[in-house]
């Protein structure tokens, strides 16, 4: 599915990944690969995803429609909508709806929390994404978080970290957290707060956002270790 949504994503965007010195060397931009060798591939990873899913249960297969609409429609929501990175982040924390459902055949309300989690930081991943390429999306009418925020982006960056902490927090608390939880949690504030400390010395948005891996790494710790 992640990489489903970059096929979509390059089909959407590849008139204007051209304009963006970043993405200029896309293959559908640069003619290595054509737009219905790019749909083939969608429809096979699709085609692989729905395997996936129909070894679950009904509320899966099910769950998991909305799952892909939110994944097709996020790269046209750049167009017209002011928030695109809300669409990713729910897109994104549909994952973990879809884990409790395939495991337990129900989503549980403190699901929710982590779906929150999720969501709260995508939203400030992918924002930190379009600082790297805000000057381009001006120019070329791309709509963005970072766009709407304006001087105030960091600011929003921070306030969707808190409440991603404040939801894993209350996550793990639902959910039986034991001792390894807190430290973990901690080590992750630590990391987001070297992020912000980053950005406002260096000004390298993308250099900060590469950085997310080691948080995402940090999230599957948290839950393997913090709730064992």
């Amino acid at each position: 599915m992640r990489s489903l949504g970059c096929v979509i994503n390059d089909i959407a965007d590849r008139h204007w990944d051209g304009g963006v010195p970043r993405t200029a060397d896309r293959p559908l931009v640069t003619g290595l690969l054509s737009v219905p060798q790019a749909w083939l591939c969608l429809l096979a990873l699709a085609c692989v995803a729905l395997g996936v899913v129909l070894a679950t249960n009904r509320l899966t297969v099910l769950l998991s429609i909305p799952a892909l609409m939110l994944a097709l429609i996020y790269p046209y929501t750049k167009r017209w909508f002011g928030f695109p990175q809300w669409v990713l982040g729910c897109a994104y924390a549909m994952g973990t709806i879809l884990s409790y459902a395939a495991v337990l055949n129900t989503v549980p309300l403190h699901s929710f929390w982590l779906f929150g989690a999720v969501v709260f930081w995508m939203v400030a991943t992918d924002t930190l994404y379009a600082l790297t390429d805000l000057p381009y999306d001006k120019q070329l009418g791309i709509q963005s978080f970072a766009r709407w925020l304006g001087d105030w982006c960091q600011a929003g960056i921070a306030l969707c970290h808190i409440a991603m902490f404040v939801c894993l927090w209350c996550w793990g608390q639902s959910s039986g957290a034991n001792s390894w939880f807190a430290v973990i949690w901690l080590s992750m504030i630590l990391d987001c707060l070297y992020q912000h400390w980053a950005l406002k010395q260096t000004n390298r948005p993308f250099q900060v956002f590469k950085h997310n891996a080691y948080l995402a790494l940090a999230f599957i710790i948290l839950a393997v270790v913090g709730l064992g």
